[in-house]
């Protein structure tokens, strides 16, 4: 795993500590709704650590191929693996927890045409 993926994740790891805890000391005060704010995005958090793995797991497999396979199948090998729609390339769909994605990613399937 690259230096700057470990940065961000241990910038998102301590940014969900302090959700938590802050979401736990608003239930505590009776301050549902914030409570519930923090603890929607403490899971948030814990997607962008997932997406900094995954991006570290495609890295790993293609560095440990060194031409075997081409960088794409790796790819694939890590999109099958971490349950990724085929084709998503975006960040939406993370950010979301698949429910949607970017205008531009190819696994977008449009049911009314424009």
């Amino acid at each position: 795993m690259s230096a700057d993926r470990v940065v961000m994740v241990l910038v998102y790891a301590a940014a969900y500590a302090v959700a938590v805890f802050c979401g736990a000391q608003a239930v505590d005060a009776g301050q549902h709704l914030s409570a519930a704010g923090l603890f929607v995005t403490s899971t948030g958090l814990l997607a962008g650590i997932h997406r900094e793995f995954r991006g570290a797991a495609r890295q790993a497999v293609a560095a440990g191929r060194q031409g075997a396979r081409p960088p794409a199948r790796a790819d694939k090998t890590v999109r099958r693996t971490c349950a990724v729609p085929a084709g998503c390339s975006c960040e939406t769909w993370w950010t979301t927890l698949g429910c949607q994605h970017d205008q531009h990613c190819p696994a977008l399937t449009r049911k009314d045409p424009r």
